[in-house]
C-alpha cells in the first residue's frame, strides 16, 4: 500500500484528472468498480446519505446503488484490502481507495 500525505494525494490527483476534484475516478478495491462523483451525484438530494466529491474515494458505488454487487468501504475492518493508499496524518492516517488507471 502506497502512503502519501494529504497534500501529495491532492497533487496525484490533479496531475491524473485535473484540478477538478469531481473528475477524479476511484477503484474499489473488492469489486474492483471504477467511479467518480459524478456517478454519485444522483444520491445527493437523499438526506440520509452524504455525498461530496470524496465520496467515491471511500465507497464503493454498490454502497448507494444496488446495479452493483458490492457494499465496500475503505473505513471498513479491512480497509482497501492493501490495495489503496494510505493518507498520512499526525495521528496515523486513513486508507482511501486508490485512483483508476
Amino acid at each position: 500500500m502506497r502512503q502519501l500525505t494529504r497534500e501529495e494525494w491532492r497533487s496525484e490527483r490533479v496531475s491524473k484528472f485535473g484540478e477538478d476534484p469531481a473528475k477524479a475516478r476511484y477503484v474499489c478495491p473488492k469489486c474492483k468498480n471504477v467511479a467518480s462523483y459524478e456517478d454519485f451525484q444522483i444520491f445527493k438530494e437523499n438526506p440520509d446519505l452524504k455525498v461530496d466529491f470524496e465520496t467515491p474515494a471511500f465507497n464503493c458505488l454498490g454502497r448507494y446503488s444496488e446495479k452493483v454487487d458490492c457494499d465496500w468501504a475503505a473505513y471498513g475492518l479491512f480497509g482497501t484490502l492493501g490495495e489503496g493508499i494510505k493518507i498520512l496524518t499526525e495521528a496515523s492516517g486513513f486508507e482511501v481507495f486508490d485512483f483508476a488507471k
